[in-house]
């Protein structure tokens, strides 16, 4: 199966402009608590050297107040983004299915594909953004402090951080594969289990005790296999954290013990990096939050990907419908049909008419009646209606009521605002219906005749028998 790179993945997701905007107030947001660690800073050097103190206090105060309206502001900004970002996988979504009719009755696609619009794809697009909004603002947070800090302290603080930082990497690179291996297993153990929670309503309303035992069982096996993904998971991403941690910390902690020694004897150094400490404690405490989003973020960038995959290759042939039609075996009520040998010929019959028609098609289950009417829907487009036995289809106003008044609200419905589309394709509308409800469908059909609509319908029996 195709795959899109990650980087594909988020042209098809990027949310725009608000991308821009996001990240400007970001570099607001830190560098205004970037300016706070530097006068916290200055504020306990003036304590030693008593000068300066109300006015580094509130500078320290006011650059503190200032980190609020931009960091509220990128919260703000960052949760438009998943939404702007979750609609357009929508809309690719669409791009890929619509009018694919062919895909319509393909269950393993669906049973594959639809956890991912209702709600996977949703949890991974919130996840993306989790990441990246702790990934972007700590980074930022880190990277200002440390300057600042290194300006005031000693220059050192910031290349062991970034020494540091380049071996945890390397940790992180060297699990990558299998933190995708198991995200990857997750994600499929997840969808699973998705959809035998969708399919449960029957099993567990209706409550026979045979039906119910096995998708219990089922269920709790796939349950289980999900748990057990999850725990691999989360240990292999977690140890990889812990690990680069570790490897993270040697430069750091060195540099730490080698500042305080060389400040020890200078009061106003020392004022610095004692008021200062706190914000030191809380840079390595946030490179250590950056390590472990670094490495679910691995895990977030396959699950993302994995929610692309099975829309990339959508392509299957319309030859598997033509097969499945025994034309010997069809009947019209048109004899100039009963010779049609493929789907051409029919069409060619639809194309030649000066005056509205109403065509019956019958014949054996499996005969690919059907079909037929999928593959005109195909080929006419948007100048052809189909209405399946079966559907869910959007109305609005929603229909409702018995199996046939809902038929008669949705063929009402269709003649009353489509326009354009010139046939109706029915499939098997009087299934289980009284004969009243029949009459008042072929009645509401004529209507239709009248206003010009063309219909094509496969019927379970003689639609006409109420009437004769």
């Amino acid at each position: 199966m195709k795959s899109l790179s990650f980087l594909k993945t988020i042209r098809i997701i990027y949310p725009g402009n608000l991308y821009i905007s996001y990240w400007v107030l970001v570099i607001i947001t830190q560098g205004v608590l970037a300016a706070n660690t530097y006068y916290l800073g200055r504020l306990g050097g003036s304590f030693i050297e008593q000068n300066n103190i109300l006015d580094n206090f509130w500078k320290f105060f006011i650059t503190l107040l200032l980190m609020y309206p931009p960091g509220l502001a990128v919260l703000y900004v960052n949760q438009k983004m998943v939404y702007a970002s979750y609609h357009k996988y929508i809309d690719f979504f669409i791009e890929k299915l619509y009018k694919k009719i062919e895909y319509k009755d393909d269950i393993s696609f669906r049973k594959k594909t639809y956890p991912l619009l209702t709600s996977e794809s949703n949890q991974s697009i919130e996840r993306l953004y989790s990441c990246h909004f702790t990934v972007s603002s700590f980074s930022l947070n880190v990277l200002f402090n440390l300057i600042v800090l290194s300006a005031l302290i000693n220059k050192n603080m910031l290349f062991a951080y970034l020494f540091g930082s380049i071996l945890g990497l390397f940790v992180i690179k060297f699990f990558n594969k299998y933190i995708k291996n198991s995200a990857a297993s997750y994600q499929k153990e997840k969808i699973q289990v998705q959809d035998i929670i969708q399919t449960s309503w029957d099993t567990i309303t209706i409550g026979n005790k045979n039906n119910f035992s096995a998708w219990k069982n089922h269920f709790e096996n796939k349950f289980h296999q999900r748990l057990l993904a999850s725990l691999k998971m989360l240990l292999i991403r977690e140890s990889c954290t812990s690990l680069s941690m570790c490897i993270v910390f040697i430069p750091i902690i060195g540099t730490l013990y080698y500042n305080l020694i060389s400040v020890q004897h200078d009061p106003a150094l020392l004022g610095v990096f004692i008021a200062t400490l706190p914000r030191q404690v809380q840079i390595v405490q946030y490179m250590q939050t950056i390590f472990s989003f670094q490495a679910l973020f691995t895990q977030v960038k396959t699950h993302l990907t994995g929610i692309m995959e099975p829309l990339i290759d959508i392509n299957k042939s319309t030859e598997e419908y033509h097969n499945r039609i025994q034309w010997k075996a069809i009947h019209w009520n048109t004899p100039e049909l009963n010779n049609a040998s493929n789907i051409t010929d029919v069409l060619n019959y639809i194309q030649i008419q000066k005056k509205p028609f109403r065509i019956q098609i019958s014949g054996p289950n499996g005969s690919g009646k059907s079909t037929i009417l999928k593959l005109i829907k195909k080929e006419l487009s948007d100048t052809s209606y189909y209405l399946p036995a079966h559907h869910e289809l959007y109305f609005q106003p929603a229909v409702h009521g018995s199996t046939g008044e809902k038929c008669i609200q949705a063929i009402h419905a269709i003649i009353s605002t489509e326009e354009n589309s010139h046939i109706l394709l029915l499939d098997e509308w009087n299934a289980n219906l009284s004969e009243q409800k029949t009459l008042e469908i072929n009645q509401l059909l004529d209507q239709a005749l009248l206003k010009g609509f063309n219909i094509i319908e496969v019927c379970h029996h003689n639609s006409r028998s109420s009437e004769e």
